[in-house]
């Protein structure tokens, strides 16, 4: 993935992290921190906000569109495993 170049933040870190792919957990995860940040303004951040922000933006897609993302994506079972 190529992002933006940037003179305060390491960019070329960042895209390390989805250079290689096979799960969107990665993606769900960046989300998930950047709309806390945004939200609280903070650079602390709990874990479990971070996990529970995840399920919560992977739960429409996977409910409502009936989306997989494939055997080897846990976001999936995790949802699902949820689902009363």
């Amino acid at each position: 993935m190529s992002l933006p170049s940037s003179t305060y933040l390491p960019i070329n870190r960042l895209s390390q992290i989805f250079n290689k792919t096979m799960a969107t957990y990665k993606f769900y995860w960046f989300i998930s921190i950047l709309e806390i940040y945004s939200e609280k303004n903070s650079t602390r951040i709990n874990l479990w906000d971070i996990v529970i922000r995840m399920v919560a933006n992977a739960w429409y897609p996977i409910n409502y569109f009936k989306l997989s993302f494939g055997k080897s994506d846990s976001m999936y079972d995790v949802v699902k495993g949820l689902k009363i």
